[in-house]
C-alpha cells in the first residue's frame, strides 16, 4: 500500500518553520488568541523535538511534541507534521482529521506548497479507514455506548463509525457495570456490524433485595393458604409483647422496698436488725 513519507513532509516543514516569520501578529493559538513571544519560542523548540523524534521513528514522542507545539502556537505546518506522524503510527482517524483541519486552515502560501500533497494523503487514508456500525436493544436512559474509550452518541447508532483498523471493544455501560461487551477486529477498508442486547443482569444489591422480597411473598402465601391472615400473626406478636411488658412491670412493683439505714443512737449507716 502507498503511505505518505513522513521524512519528506517533516524535512520540508522544518525548512519552512526556520524561514517563516513567526511574529505574534501572524500566528494565533488554537483558541484564536495571539501567542506571546515566549510561547512562540517554546513552540519552535517543541516542533524541533517532534521533527527529531519522527526522524528517529519515536512516533509517540513526536506526536506529543507536535501536539504541545500546536497548542502553544497553532501553525498549519505543525498540524501537517502531526497528521504525518499520526498516520505513520496507525492512528488513521486522527490523522485524517488533522489533514482536514490543515486544509481548512491553510493560507494561500501553505495551500500552494502542501495543499496537493495533503489532499493526496487524505484520500489514501480515507480508503484505509475501517468502520463499525452498532445497533443496541433495550437501552435505558443514561446508558453509554462506547468503542474503546470513545463515546458514541445515540444519533450515531445505526451509522458507520470510522475506526482505525485492528481490534476494538464495543461496550454498553450502565453506571459502572458493563451490560453488553463485544470484541471485534476490522481490517483496512473493512467494516463490521455489531448488534448488542443491553439487558443488564441485576447487581448484587438488587439480587439480595429481590430474594428478600420473594421470601416475604412466599411466607405471606403460606400463611394465606393456612387460613390465617398475616395480620393476625402480627397482632399476636404485638399482644405477646404487651403481656410480657405487663408481667415485668408487676414483678418490678412487687419487690419489697430496700431497708433504710438506722439513724438512731448507733449512728448513721448502721444496719437495722430484723
Amino acid at each position: 500500500m502507498t503511505r505518505t513519507s513522513p521524512a519528506f513532509l517533516v524535512a520540508l516543514s522544518l525548512t519552512l518553520l526556520m524561514t517563516l516569520d513567526v511574529r505574534p501578529a501572524l500566528a494565533q493559538d488554537a483558541a484564536g488568541a495571539e501567542p506571546s513571544a515566549s510561547q512562540v519560542a517554546l513552540a519552535r523548540r517543541l516542533f524541533a523535538d517532534g521533527v527529531r523524534a519522527a526522524e528517529e521513528h519515536r512516533l509517540e514522542d513526536a506526536r506529543a511534541a507536535f501536539e504541545r507545539s500546536y497548542a502553544l502556537s497553532a501553525r498549519e505546518v505543525t498540524l501537517l507534521n502531526l497528521a504525518v506522524v499520526l498516520a505513520d503510527a496507525g492512528k488513521l482517524v486522527a490523522a485524517a482529521e488533522a489533514y482536514r483541519r490543515f486544509l481548512a486552515r491553510a493560507d494561500a502560501d501553505m495551500e500552494t506548497r502542501h495543499g496537493a500533497d495533503a489532499r493526496w494523503a487524505l484520500a489514501g487514508l480515507e480508503r484505509r479507514l475501517a468502520s463499525v456500525t452498532i445497533s443496541a436493544r433495550n437501552l435505558q436512559d443514561g446508558d453509554e455506548v462506547r468503542i474503546d474509550d470513545t463515546l458514541i452518541a445515540r444519533e450515531g447508532l445505526g451509522l458507520a463509525v470510522p475506526v482505525d483498523p485492528g481490534t476494538h471493544i464495543v461496550d454498553v455501560r450502565r453506571g459502572v457495570r458493563s451490560c453488553a461487551r463485544r470484541a471485534i477486529r476490522v481490517s483496512e477498508g473493512g467494516s463490521s456490524d455489531v448488534e448488542l442486547d443491553a439487558t443488564c443482569p441485576p447487581s448484587p444489591e438488587e439480587t439480595a433485595r429481590l430474594a428478600a422480597d420473594a421470601a416475604a411473598a412466599a411466607e405471606a402465601a403460606r400463611l394465606a393458604e393456612s387460613g390465617v391472615s398475616p395480620w393476625v400473626w402480627v397482632g399476636s406478636g404485638v399482644g405477646v409483647l404487651v403481656v410480657a411488658a405487663a408481667v415485668i412491670a408487676i414483678v418490678f412493683l412487687a419487690q419489697p422496698e430496700p431497708l433504710a439505714p438506722f439513724v438512731g443512737n448507733l449512728g448513721p449507716g448502721t444496719i437495722a436488725l430484723p
